[in-house]
């Protein structure tokens, strides 16, 4: 979060987690720390001078209910020519990033889902896991 305030990208956070959450803190902080890094490079990516830019924002929402985790991650993204709903390249070029298919992989081991879509100029990532019961 701090890597995105230094850009200038504002930041807003509604987390409200247990302390005890039932799933492994590297888990987490990998599914976190990925879906924050995407946000972070597509708020990069918006050119100055370009509507969204002084917009550029992410927003971060976490909370467990019962026996699920559900997160939400919006930014802001400046879409490129080409670009195709509901398919998502990476930007790395031909190194592709991992990050989602990292996400993908971690809401997979919690038999969970995951939602990927664009509303606008906004990016939405959606998150539900399974928690072990208590």
């Amino acid at each position: 979060i701090e890597i995105a305030e230094v850009q200038g990208i504002s930041v807003s956070t509604d987390i409200d987690l247990p302390v005890e959450l039932r799933i492994d803190e590297y888990e987490l902080c990998a599914l976190l720390g990925n879906a924050i890094e995407n946000a972070i490079e597509a708020c990069q990516r918006i050119p100055p001078g370009m509507e969204p830019y002084s917009g550029r924002n992410i927003l971060v929402k976490a909370q467990a209910e019962k026996n699920r985790l559900v997160i939400r991650i919006e930014n802001s993204f400046q879409p490129l020519p080409g670009d195709v709903a509901g398919v998502f390249p990476s930007s790395k070029g031909e190194r592709n990033g991992i990050g989602l298919e990292s996400i993908q992989a971690i809401v997979d081991r919690h038999q969970g889902a995951l939602n990927c879509e664009r509303k606008g100029t906004t990016f939405v990532l959606s998150a539900v896991l399974g928690l072990e019961p208590l």
